[in-house]
């Protein structure tokens, strides 16, 4: 079976998509709330979900009162061509519809309404029963190869967790088989299963059992997982004793972060005291030199007094004489002033005379 082209119309958050599928792996790409986790849901319900089932109320988008229609093309093992169409919410009876084509161009009705999903199951051989019949599942079917083939990519857990005995029919196992049964005739793949063969018969017996002889390769792994663990025992006390050191050497760090401060504050105290010493030793070179000056004021003090004493003497000395000078200066005066004025006949008194 092959995916040919699905096409989506208003199914939750697509308004419109059409995507063409071709041999082999197909991947879709693009960036997030593009709609490619939409398209694979899509995809499952156009499978798996009836028209009527409550499950489809949640594919109504909610931009627009639309019914959701989505049409897949695919082609079987035989050849032939099939087109599934469904519209959602919708109890119509061509709601879902079933055609099938031997050239993949020209459709004819095959079935419709409930038909189409008994129709559709036996054509997928996925290991679900028709609705409705014994033991079909209520709600969407699961199983393991629709696990395996329209897992949600989110759910590896449940992908992997899967197995083909919790199916609740038999067309999965048989499905699986006859692909193995075709796949066992290519010769890559012969080649492949002699070696898992071989593979296989080295660890266990014909009776399925573990070989446990001295050759045995789980008696190697044994000891070999014996050996790990003692090496993964030295390796954790090895890590207990550098857990120690790295505790240590944290502790020395902090402790000479803490010296480190220490000695910050202890050379800021330092340079404190050094600067008030200069500071002392400069205030006692001023007073110092303040006394010397204090003290050279006072001589200069004590000689300007003895001048002024000196000139005060010396004044004293000289009034006494000048008086005598201004004395003597009146009486010259007077002297002058009382002298006749000598005669033209030269009979004026003698020097001595005078």
């Amino acid at each position: 079976m092959r995916l040919l082209k699905l096409s989506v119309e208003g199914y939750q958050a697509i308004e419109r998509a059409s995507i063409e599928l071709g041999p082999g792996l197909n991947v879709l790409y693009g960036p997030n709330d593009l709609g490619k986790s939409t398209l694979a849901a899509a995809l499952r319900s156009v499978l798996l979900v009836p028209p009527t089932s409550s499950i489809a109320e949640g594919f109504t988008p909610w931009y627009a009162e639309v019914t959701p229609h989505v049409t897949l093309t695919f082609i079987d093992e035989a050849k032939r061509y099939w087109k599934l169409e469904k519209r959602f919410g919708s109890s119509a009876a061509d709601a879902a519809t079933l055609s099938d084509s031997k050239d993949g161009s020209s459709f004819t009705l095959d079935c419709r309404g409930r038909q189409v999903e008994e129709k559709v199951r036996a054509v997928l051989g996925w290991g679900i029963p028709a609705p409705g019949g014994k033991g079909a599942p209520k709600g969407l079917p699961s199983s393991f190869l629709i696990s395996a083939l329209l897992g949600n990519q989110t759910d590896v857990d449940g992908i992997l967790a899967k197995s083909l005995a919790d199916d609740p029919a038999d067309s999965g196992k048989l499905r699986l088989t006859k692909a193995l049964a075709v796949l066992a005739q290519d010769p890559v793949f012969k080649q492949v299963l002699g070696v898992a063969q071989n593979e296989v018969e080295s660890y266990f017996t014909q009776n399925d059992r573990k070989k446990t002889g001295q050759g045995s390769k789980f008696t190697a792994a044994g000891k070999r997982v014996k050996e790990l663990q003692k090496e993964v025992s030295t390796l954790e006390t090895e890590l207990a004793e550098s857990v120690a050191v790295e505790g240590l050497i944290i502790g020395l760090r902090e402790r000479f972060a803490r010296s480190m401060e220490a000695v910050t504050q202890a050379t800021g105290a330092l340079e404190a005291l050094q600067s008030r010493a200069h500071r002392d030793q400069a205030r006692k070179v001023v007073r110092l030199a303040l006394d010397a000056a204090r003290t050279e004021l006072a001589g200069v003090d004590a000689h300007a007094k003895r001048v002024a004493h000196l000139t005060s003497e010396l004044e004293g000395l000289q009034s006494p004489s000048r008086r005598a000078r201004r004395g003597l200066e009146a009486r010259n005066g007077r002297l002058r002033r009382r002298a006749p004025r000598p005669s033209g006949g030269g009979g004026g008194p003698s020097d001595r005379d005078r």
